[in-house]
């Protein structure tokens, strides 16, 4: 087991204000998962106020393609708004949702509809184009009264509402959490259509059913955005233990056959050692085919693609591979314009992935910087045997600019769709907003198009709420299944009293270019002495100029590079200041004039990073780690309980061995986090004794 872990937001109780609008309401949502340099910290239930968590860690900044700020909502050559008049079309918010946070966004187009699912709301609009809202109800009243569901108990309440669109068997399948995190008993209420076009709300087009989740010792959390093959549709949940310390995940297989039959189908729970696993909607699934499954590693340094076979059985294999990916930390709190804080109930989990012609894609947000959070996206080859990291990239938006709650999906041509939020107090008008962005499959690799904002998601204030701070807690993106275009849903800030958040729909389609971008930015390396940056070029470029400035500073030319054997343009930058962040592009000369390309943003470190790795315990010494410490101020390793409790720390410099904990360390998984001045690191050990 290697996740960072944290407790979920407990259920929190209903929010009585003397207002005509709707009591607002915070429903249970698990919010944090298995990303690097993460402290776990128990949640308590809140009803005003903060909920506190642990300061997110910066991490080595690189960045692909800058986003345009939210107020200048211009037509990008990448992407084409389909649907409102190229504007999109606003979606349920917080006053429909009858007065909950978070949003728990999500929505699937089907053939003729497109539905869309809140916390704790439901609403269907047909046609899918127009934007034309036929039908909506509350997620309660649809599964308790329309779909005669038992109540899990009679304290538990619905949450982490969920919608996807099943296009190897033609339904929308709907699931919502009900769950009583103080019985410590709960079950996924499951509403199934039972046509690829149903009309209402009503029991005519939906069937029910509810699958128990009820594990002695443990609640259920956050089942995020389902998978399906061509045999089952698959659900996680993030159990959490009540008394142990034995976090895992439930995996839920369940036939497409019954699905599809509109009857209640046969289903399969296993308990895995593991936390926020994400399946895969696979496209193109065949028979028999597996279902692929992405994690991260909890190193924030590789990805886990898991194969999973023997899906429909009660003993399903659970194949991983390790994959190696450019290195990354947990995202930081994402600010609103006056610097507020949007939510700090946010992580580095996998969000989204999704297959077709044996390209598995998947997306996360992570932090590149002490100010900054970018969309980092993969796509794998799993066609082989085993997986292979085929492309990599990251979308960015420079500087104290948050992009955080991505979608990604991809269709039959080897396009990718990709949603997300922006934000940020880089300027006084970069409210939470919705952007989506794509690329083709002849782009060259790790390349993403320039970022388009929605128009109709975007965000026009501070976003605040009564809960302290509640958004995401997820986003929603698929394939058409008649024109292969994409549907996205997310959030944006608007004016609505307790929790002004709202959502926007876009239909969008991703062009394929005349002219392919001539280069782009692959990665680069910051130490404080230089910064080491590469491109990718398309064949056409003999050699670039290399310029840089700082914020809103003038653009300097540096010198130039060339494309070595394989395509790629390296150059090293040996003048820069530690503790400054510069933006480079390369320039190109033309007929035209010069044309600029592969524009990012690199942070140079004030001093070199510090090292922390878990060694394998000794008996009677506790948790160990391998530690290196630059020379300077002093430094402090400090070891975490599973609780937030601190156990033990210790002081440290240079490079050494430390042991915590000593021999009455009790078994567990714990978290150590080594701090020098204002930069730390932090790593997981699992102490069996």
């Amino acid at each position: 087991m290697h996740p960072s872990l944290r407790r979920p937001a407990l259920l929190l109780t209903l929010l009585a204000l003397a207002s005509a609008a709707p009591a607002p309401v915070a429903r249970a949502q698990q919010a944090a998962g298995p990303s690097p340099n993460k402290t776990a910290v128990r949640m308590s239930a809140v009803q005003h106020g903060a909920i506190v968590t642990p300061t997110a860690l910066p991490g080595a900044a690189m960045s692909v393609r800058p986003a345009p700020a939210p107020a200048t909502a211009t037509a990008s050559p990448e992407v084409t708004i389909l649907n409102g008049s190229g504007n999109g079309w606003p979606g349920l918010d917080f006053n429909h949702s009858g007065g909950y946070t978070p949003p728990d966004n999500q929505g699937a187009a089907g053939p003729s509809s497109y539905i869309e699912t809140v916390n704790q709301a439901i609403a269907i609009y047909s046609p899918k184009g127009t934007g034309v809202m036929t039908a909506t109800n509350s997620l309660d009243n649809f599964f308790w009264v329309t779909g005669g569901l038992p109540h899990a108990s009679a304290a538990s309440g619905h949450s982490d509402p969920i919608i996807a669109y099943n296009d190897r068997i033609g339904r929308f399948i709907v699931i919502d959490q009900d769950v009583d995190f103080t019985n410590h008993v709960s079950s996924l209420d499951v509403a199934v259509s039972k046509s690829s076009a149903p009309g209402s709300l009503n029991s005519t087009d939906w069937s029910f059913f509810a699958i128990s989740t009820t594990e002695s010792g443990y609640d259920a959390d956050y089942p995020g955005n389902m998978g399906y093959n061509y045999d089952a549709t698959v659900f996680t949940l993030n159990m959490f233990p009540v008394s142990t310390t034995n976090y895992h995940a439930m995996v839920i297989a369940v036939s497409n056959a019954g699905l599809s039959a509109n009857v209640t189908p046969a289903y399969y729970r296993t308990d895995v050692t593991d936390f926020s696993l994400r399946p895969t909607t696979m496209h193109d699934a065949a028979p028999g085919d597996p279902m692929w499954i992405v994690t991260e590693h909890g190193t924030g340094t590789s990805i886990d693609v898991i194969k999973m076979t023997n899906v429909l059985t009660n003993a399903p294999t659970f194949a991983y591979t390790n994959l190696a990916v450019t290195a990354y930390s947990m995202c930081v709190p994402p600010l609103n314009p006056n610097g507020t804080v949007i939510t700090t109930d946010i992580d580095s989990r996998i969000l989204k992935a999704a297959e077709w012609n044996r390209t598995l894609v998947a997306a996360h947000h992570v932090a590149v910087s002490a100010t900054q959070d970018v969309v980092q996206w993969y796509a794998f080859d799993v066609s082989g045997a085993t997986p292979v990291l085929q492309q990599q990239g990251r979308i960015s938006a420079g500087p104290s600019t948050y992009l955080t709650y991505p979608g990604i999906d991809v269709n039959a041509v080897g396009q990718f769709g990709v949603s997300f939020i922006r934000s940020g107090n880089d300027n006084a008008t970069d409210y939470m907003s919705m952007y989506i962005t794509g690329r083709t499959a002849t782009d060259p690799l790790g390349a993403m198009g320039l970022p388009l904002a929605v128009p109709a998601g975007s965000g026009f204030a501070n976003y605040s709420d009564f809960a302290g701070g509640r958004a995401g807690d997820m986003s929603g993106i698929n394939v058409d299944p008649v024109d292969d275009s994409f549907w996205a849903a997310n959030q944006f800030a608007n004016n609505e009293a307790y929790a002004n958040w709202g959502t926007a729909v876009a239909n969008f389609s991703v062009n394929e270019l005349a002219t392919p971008t001539q280069l782009a930015f692959v990665s680069a390396d910051a130490a404080p002495d230089h910064v080491t940056l590469q491109w990718y070029g398309d064949g056409s470029v003999a050699s670039a100029s290399v310029e840089r400035r700082v914020e809103n500073g003038t653009w300097a030319t540096l010198g130039t590079t060339s494309p070595d054997g394989s395509g790629l343009l390296t150059y090293r930058d040996a003048s820069v200041t530690p503790g400054t962040s510069y933006e480079y592009r390369l320039g190109v000369d033309g007929a035209g004039g010069t044309s600029y390309y592969g524009d990012t943003w690199v942070s140079v470190p004030v001093s070199n990073a510090l090292s922390l790795s878990a060694l394998d315990g000794q008996t009677g010494k506790g948790a160990r780690f391998a530690v290196s410490v630059p020379a300077g101020a002093p430094a402090t390793l400090t070891l975490v309980d599973v609780t937030g409790r601190i156990v033990d720390r210790a002081a440290v410099s240079g490079s050494a061995t430390v042991g915590l904990g000593g021999a009455s360390l009790r078994s567990g998984v714990y978290w150590a986090r080594l701090t020098q001045g204002a930069r730390s690191v932090t790593t997981r050990t699992l102490v069996i004794r």
